[in-house]
């Protein structure tokens, strides 16, 4: 179980030693699953825990809990009914894919289970009672079975993406929505390409 903390005053551009080992150990090749948590370390991790709870969640299209669980299975587990607390804000940006999805007044905000791509590798953070509700609940067990058959066989996008063309404020919009890429403007006769994956062009 990982516990909260308060390092005093952030500083900006101060990085947690924990935080450089697993994102170079995950950008390597890596893979991490970080289960249930009441709280995360300030500043380890890319998420945001809330005090979200959900006795109903659906899973997406894209995550490989859907593999294993229909949206039947991801509601009212035995005992109090709730499937996740604690769960995850939804990540707007950045390379995050939300596989479990919960609401609120506010529309579908919340994530129970979120998966991170961080270079050759990526974090699966699930906040689903997976753990706590094994014994007596068969989709708990399941929720735990997909999250690691996802560690074992997910392949996440190694290749690097590409952008030529645009200006600086389209390439600065690109880069607000988290999207990483090397500009090729200017040198793409001489660029070798096979070392990505999506080539994104702008005007002519």
């Amino acid at each position: 179980m990982l516990r909260g903390d308060s390092r005093g005053t952030p500083v900006i551009g101060r990085v947690r030693p924990e935080r450089k080992t697993l994102q170079d150990f995950v950008s390597r090749g890596g893979r991490l699953a970080v289960f249930h948590q009441n709280a995360y370390p300030e500043g380890l991790f890319d998420v945001q825990l809330t005090d979200h709870g959900s006795t109903m969640t659906f899973g997406s299209r894209l995550g490989r809990i859907r593999a294993f669980l229909e949206d039947d299975d991801l509601r009212f587990w035995r005992g109090d009914h709730l499937v996740a607390t604690r769960e995850l804000l939804r990540p707007s940006v950045g390379g995050f894919r939300a596989d479990v999805l919960s609401g609120s007044a506010a529309g579908i905000d919340h994530a129970p289970v979120v998966t991170q791509s961080i270079g050759r590798g990526f974090i699966v953070f699930s906040q689903l009672l997976s753990v706590e509700k094994y014994a007596g609940e068969p989709a708990a067990q399941w929720s735990l079975i997909a999250v690691i058959e996802s560690l074992l066989y997910d392949r996440p996008l190694a290749r690097k993406t590409a952008l030529v063309g645009g200006d600086s404020a389209y390439r600065q919009y690109l880069r607000g929505l988290g999207m990483r890429f090397d500009d090729l403007t200017g040198r793409l006769a001489t660029a070798d390409l096979r070392q990505y994956g999506l080539l994104i062009c702008r005007g002519n």
